[in-house]
């Protein structure tokens, strides 16, 4: 064996031949698999057609899926690896469930998920923007404002589930700028 292959920890690599030639178990090769995609890619290397790889793919029920993939779901990893991470842009117009107005689509390619004239929104997402996942529709309501890097920062909390997250304002668009007038500290009701 000349070595595990590119990105793949050396070390770790010759700890799980030896690991193999000591005879350990599938879960020790599970366990030194989880530091890191390094490790990873080295105990899939060194135990890659061994009966490791053979008794951990049945205990996953993946007879032909590849040393990473059997490691990774073996972790519970495998449905963390799929959930998406990354925010998804979505500019719509849509009603404000606090004052009714019809907020439009946001300029250009930004995004807008909150009224411009009373600063609610509604929490519709769960732990990725944009990814429509909460069930919860509580009405985000607006309880702090700071400023940052030169730009307004507006803290929501939901009124429903005590959910908190940040939005950008935009009191800059020419198209329904968002109203930093409509923040009033200690009117959001929790």
């Amino acid at each position: 064996m000349s070595g595990p292959g590119k990105g793949a920890d050396r070390a770790i690599w010759q700890q799980a031949l030896e690991a193999l030639a000591e005879g350990k178990g599938p879960d020790w090769f599970v366990a030194r698999a989880a530091g890191s995609k390094a490790a990873r890619k080295a105990v899939a290397a060194a135990v890659d057609g061994t009966a490791v790889l053979a008794a951990l793919r049945e205990r996953v029920e993946q007879p032909e899926a590849s040393a990473e993939r059997v490691l990774r779901l073996a972790q519970g990893r495998e449905s963390e690896a799929r959930r998406r991470k990354n925010p998804i842009a979505r500019n719509e117009a849509f009603v404000c469930a606090h004052c009714g107005f019809d907020v439009p689509e946001a300029p250009g390619s930004a995004v807008r998920n909150h009224c411009p004239r009373c600063l609610h929104s509604l929490h519709v997402d769960g732990e990725v923007p944009g990814d429509r996942a909460s069930d919860c529709d509580g009405l985000m309501a607006p309880v702090e404002l700071s400023q940052r890097d030169g730009g307004f920062r507006l803290k929501q909390r939901c009124q429903r589930c005590g959910h908190e997250r940040v939005n950008r304002l935009h009191p800059e668009w020419a198209r329904e700028p968002d109203r930093l007038s409509a923040f009033k500290p200690g009117s959001a009701s929790s």
